[in-house]
């Protein structure tokens, strides 16, 4: 006599779950068969990227803060936005020291662009001399900044400096930080980490302790960040 094989209750599970994600994973990738366009055929990109482009020549606004003056400069062969800003209050004095702040950025402006070192090159030009640095971690309203907080002086002015690369929702000085936060959001969503390289000068006495300016730094990096999140990272657009 011929025994009928037994098929167990986990068996008949799996057989029941493999063919639901069968199922699924066909209807799921079905239009993009017949059109052609595979997901993983299209490079990633950025969501921001225009707003990005436009950038350099628009600048941004900081709530409660004038802006003095805006230009582009070239830094190591690269494009930057400069600006100038003062204090929007009743008691604000525009020549004060404590009462300025001059905001460099340099966005990216392809798909494939990475970030690197570019506060090196303003650095260099400016023939600044760099010390008292430290790494100053900022909560935000949105997330967590990383800074690289210091003094920069040469013969004309003294700065406290703040330095990151700003992405959504957050940011690091450190490239790599970047890097892996990019593939993340490839991996997830298909798309590009957009990217804003930051330097905040907040000019001060000369050769002032930087220790005592850390609120002052702190107050600039998150209303900068701020505005990126709302008037360059919260812009979708789907231009390439």
């Amino acid at each position: 006599m011929t025994s009928t094989p037994h098929v167990s209750a986990k068996s008949w599970v799996a057989l029941t779950v493999v063919a639901i994600l069968t199922a699924f994973i066909a209807v799921t990738t079905l239009p993009d068969y017949l059109s052609g366009g595979w997901p993983w055929t299209r490079a990633p990109q950025s969501p921001h990227i225009q707003a990005l482009r436009d950038l350099r020549e628009t600048g941004i606004a900081l709530p409660g803060w004038q802006a003095v003056f805006h230009e582009q400069a070239n830094f190591g062969g690269q494009r930057w936005s400069v600006q100038q800003f003062s204090k929007q209050t009743g008691t604000a004095d525009p020549s004060a020291l404590d009462d300025q702040v001059v905001v460099l950025l340099l966005p990216q402006v392809d798909h494939t662009n990475q970030p690197e070192v570019e506060w090196i090159d303003i650095m260099g030009a400016q023939r600044w001399t760099v010390d008292s640095r430290e790494k100053l971690r900022v909560e935000t309203e949105t997330g967590t900044v990383t800074v690289n907080f210091g003094r920069a002086w040469n013969d004309q002015q003294t700065y406290a400096i703040a330095q990151w690369y700003a992405w959504p929702q957050g940011g690091h000085p450190s490239p790599s930080r970047w890097f892996w936060g990019d593939q993340l959001k490839q991996w997830q969503n298909h798309e590009r980490l957009s990217w804003v390289a930051v330097s905040a000068l907040m000019p001060v006495p000369p050769l002032s302790a930087v220790e005592g300016l850390q609120p002052r730094a702190e107050e600039a990096v998150q209303t900068i960040q701020a505005a990126l999140d709302t008037q360059i990272f919260g812009s979708l657009d789907g231009t390439s």
